[in-house]
């Protein structure tokens, strides 16, 4: 008996520590939140604090990241609810929104775990709400994020907020209702996300987009440079690679590849970069120099770029292409495209292409560049743009032909597209920047071995 008990409480004393961590208990960073001394992140402890401590995070505090964290262990915090978003809740529903300047510098937070599917709790994400902030250079891995709506990796809500090389990868959002982005959940107006990248998997029912799930009423937001690799898990509609549902924003060079195929209930709106574009009064979304890889099954409104009701509002899409292989299952109208769609009055679509598989139940409201025009007042426009679906009529001749640069009279090869003439199809210029040295070369090869050759 007495070996039993020696041999317990040495046990219980080397479960102590581990135990006492588990707690999760704040400890407070060097620095002072100042520009010139910032908060020291350097554990996690001290992002226990940052989260704790909502009063002394107001105004504008400055927050620099001093190490890589190891997040795993909030996995098991809070009876297994994880981690509490940064300005996250006091009382139930009660948020606050958060001013900072926070400096990654390159540094990773991974396995970082939020699971308040429980409690359907929201505006989730290692921030909850950001307002005139500055969020850069911040690699966040492996993250879990799972709550009710307004989810993303880095922020559930954002506005008049900048992002600037920051980097979700491996990780899983997972909604139980609308806006899940692989960055930011919700979009007020002001937002720009600059050189930024989301690797991941998404889960909601509407507004699910790699970068940000909804930004439609998003005015001045801009999407730049940016890349996405998604696998959507379960969705409904307002699906897009970049963007779910947007409105008053431009994108700019940005890159998708959007897997929505294995959800049985997709009814529709979904697109390589958006899912859906302005409606009604909003303001429109110009996608510039832009291109996709996209298999997209659902009901209607599908497109290799833009899913529905793009247009709407003097809605531009220029320069871009889309490969992709879509599939709707509606019976009377498709409304399917292989770059928009739906094309709304007002809408443009110039100087783009696509290629790949379209397959649809319906006999009409299908095409290689929009899907249905609602052209009404005589305003939207398709001009210099080419197409090879199949299995639509031409489509062998077409292909043929679309890796002849003669085609595409009117192109600008200077400055915005480039071709390997007769071997390929066109490509855009920044996709490929000028090798100046062997690494570079190096990296360059590595990318396109990792994409893989155009169809």
């Amino acid at each position: 008996m007495k070996n039993t008990s020696k041999y317990l409480f040495a046990f219980l004393l080397f479960l102590f520590p581990f135990l006492c961590r588990a707690e999760n208990k704040p400890v407070i960073p060097k620095g002072g939140g100042t520009r010139t001394n910032p908060y020291q992140i350097e554990t996690i402890e001290n992002l226990v604090w940052l989260s704790s401590h909502l009063s002394d995070l107001a105004p504008l505090k400055y927050i620099s990241l001093e190490n890589d964290i190891d997040a795993s262990e909030t996995e098991t915090w809070n009876d297994g609810a994880g981690f509490v978003p940064i300005a996250g809740f006091d009382d139930p529903g009660v948020y606050y929104t958060l001013k900072v300047n926070f400096n990654g510098d390159g540094h990773i937070i991974s396995g970082l775990h939020i699971d308040r599917s429980v409690s359907n709790d929201f505006n989730l994400g290692l921030f909850s709400s950001l307002e005139g902030s500055k969020i850069y250079d911040l690699v966040i891995s492996n993250a879990f994020i799972s709550g009710n709506k307004q989810l993303g990796a880095i922020a559930g809500f954002a506005r008049s907020t900048s992002f600037e090389n920051c980097r979700v990868v491996g990780s899983f959002i997972k909604g139980e209702d609308i806006d899940v982005g692989g960055l930011v959940g919700r979009c007020g107006r002001d937002n720009v996300f600059i050189s930024c990248e989301f690797d991941g998997k998404l889960s909601g029912t509407d507004s699910l987009g790699g970068i940000a799930g909804e930004a439609f009423y998003a005015k001045f937001t801009e999407f730049t440079d940016l890349s996405s690799k998604v696998d959507i898990i379960r969705g409904r509609s307002c699906i897009g690679g970049i963007v779910g549902h947007a409105g008053g924003a431009k994108i700019l060079r940005c890159v998708s590849e959007i897997n929505c195929a294995s959800d049985t209930n997709v009814y529709g709106y979904v697109g390589g970069i958006i899912g859906s574009g302005g409606i009604d009064d909003s303001s429109g979304v110009d996608i510039r120099f832009c291109h996709a890889k996209a298999k997209i099954k659902g009901e209607s409104h599908i497109g290799g770029l833009a899913g529905g009701w793009i247009g709407t509002k003097e809605e531009s899409t220029e320069n871009c292409y889309a490969v992709c292989e879509l599939t709707a299952s509606a019976p009377n109208y498709a409304d399917v495209g292989g770059i928009v769609g739906y094309l709304g009055d007002q809408g443009s679509v110039i100087n783009c292409y696509s290629l790949g598989d379209i397959y649809v139940e319906a006999e009409k409201y299908f095409g290689g560049i929009a899907g249905n025009e609602n052209n009404l007042f005589g305003s939207a426009v398709i001009s210099n743009c080419f197409h090879s679906m199949r299995p639509m009529e031409g489509w062998e001749n077409a292909r043929a032909e679309m890796k002849m640069k003669s085609t595409y009279a009117g192109w600008d090869f200077d400055e915005v597209w480039d071709m390997d003439d007769g071997e390929d199809f066109p490509y855009l210029r920044w996709e490929v920047p000028e090798p100046t040295s062997v690494l570079t070369l190096f990296v360059l090869l590595f990318s396109f071995a990792y994409y893989g050759k155009r169809q």
